[in-house]
């Protein structure tokens, strides 16, 4: 028997099934802020990485992008407040 790891979207809380279209994101306020489909990062092995944020669909994607921009326009990207 092959256990599944359960995911959920870090900006929702929407559990994923298997016909959801989710993206992964990898935000870094001195590198910037990756991108890329469920798939890409299946295979890439990216999906349990450090710091992946798991991401349901567009709208969780734009709410996280948000974020991530309204946070560097709140610092310089190292921690000093602009």
């Amino acid at each position: 028997m092959t256990l599944k790891h359960t995911y959920e979207c870090d900006v929702c809380g929407k559990v994923r099934k298997e016909a959801n279209h989710w993206w992964i994101a990898l935000p870094n306020p001195a590198l910037g802020f990756y991108l890329q489909s469920w798939v890409g990062a299946e295979k890439q092995k990216m999906l349990d990485k450090d710091g992946i944020l798991h991401l349901c669909g567009q709208e969780c994607v734009h709410k996280c992008l948000d974020r991530f921009m309204t946070g560097m326009e709140e610092n310089d990207g190292e921690g000093k407040t602009v």
